[in-house]
């Protein structure tokens, strides 16, 4: 009998709120089940939205009892994020921890999450006996904040689901943005580079329709009217994978204005779909996500790369196949990168 093999992982998320980490876990469980290798789950809800006292419950207490009840010499931990390894110092077997996104002082109210997010992790990866980063990127960044992790860091790179494919839909005159309202995705910027755009000739009927949610909402809306642009600026969010597969099969080009990714879903989700991506060149987000998506330096570069894809066929094309082609292998050797980390 093999060993046994327990995720730690977040509460899970229905398919109108699917978020990386979400995407992150569902990969590993499909790998396993794909390899016919038997696991278990312990979930966590974090989320002060439900109100502190349920929050304790679902994401402390609760999953506390079930890991206590769990414990096995024999058995691997997995954390499939950082937040989730908070009771490695109370688990026997061996304990693996996946870091999504390195926490910087500017994220979060006061420091007070980046004060959180680095006790709380920098815990975990002290218990852990393997550490994996979601690209080579989110490696170094480890390493930089943890040093003493060096030897028992490596990157593994997820891949793109297969349900993510090009439709052969027809695309409207419509531009994508999808991603949390929230500071580090920095959509504020596609808002702005969309208004340059819409100033170009031609362009006056294009449509910038926002996919996400978050605190920003109604800051986001108010830049959209003080642009003019309230009319043709849309947000949706709650959507299905069907939904968001359809989203990426309609629109004619994807704004990535993020700031910083420890990986980076969107970029190759969208190129897989046969939508081109464009983003910005000085953001830390890893390059081998963005090899293919199409760069630009600033908001009103943004738009004229936009622009370019919009009106040069040639080009379109030539961006669109290599990308997709590229991103139809990443990350084939994911599921064995992660069962070697398990001793398996």
């Amino acid at each position: 009998m093999g060993k046994r093999i327990i995720l730690l992982r977040r509460y899970p998320e229905d398919s109108t709120g699917k978020t990386g980490l979400g995407v992150y876990s569902d990969n590993i469980a499909e790998g396993l089940i794909d390899r016919a290798l038997p696991f278990e789950e312990i979930f966590f809800r974090m989320d002060l939205k439900d109100g502190f006292f349920r929050a304790l419950r679902d994401g402390l207490i609760r999953p506390f009892l079930e890991v206590l009840k769990s414990r096995d010499r024999d058995a691997v931990y997995h954390a499939t994020d950082e937040l989730c390894c908070a009771f490695f110092p109370f688990i026997p077997g061996r304990k693996v921890v996946t870091v999504h996104h390195v926490v910087r002082r500017t994220d979060g109210p006061q420091g007070m999450y980046y004060r959180f997010w680095s006790a709380l992790t920098g815990m975990g990866i002290s218990y852990a006996d393997a550490v994996i980063a979601v690209s080579p990127q989110t490696r170094r960044e480890i390493v930089g904040r943890f040093p003493a992790a060096r030897d028992k860091v490596l990157a593994l790179y997820s891949p793109i689901r297969k349900t993510y494919r090009d439709q052969g839909l027809e695309r409207g005159r419509v531009l994508g943005c999808i991603g949390e309202l929230i500071p580090r995705k920095n959509t504020s910027s596609a808002i702005r580079a969309f208004g340059i755009l819409s100033s170009m000739t031609g362009m006056g009927d294009l449509i910038l329709r926002i996919c996400g949610k978050g605190p920003e909402e109604d800051e986001l809306r108010t830049l959209a009217e003080d642009l003019g642009l309230a009319g043709r600026v849309e947000f949706v969010s709650g959507l299905t994978e069907e939904e968001v597969l359809d989203y990426y099969n309609t629109v004619s080009v994807l704004l990535n204005p993020s700031l910083h990714e420890g990986f980076g879903f969107v970029t190759l989700e969208a190129q897989r779909c046969g939508t081109p991506v464009v983003y910005f060149s000085g953001a830390d987000i890893p390059e081998e996500v963005t090899r293919f998506a199409v760069a630009s330096e600033d908001e009103r570069d943004m738009a004229e790369k936009a622009f370019r894809v919009l009106t040069d066929d040639d080009y379109r094309e030539h961006v669109t196949v290599a990308a997709r082609e590229y991103s139809e292998d990443f990350g084939k050797d994911f599921i064995e990168g992660v069962t070697d980390t398990y001793g398996l």
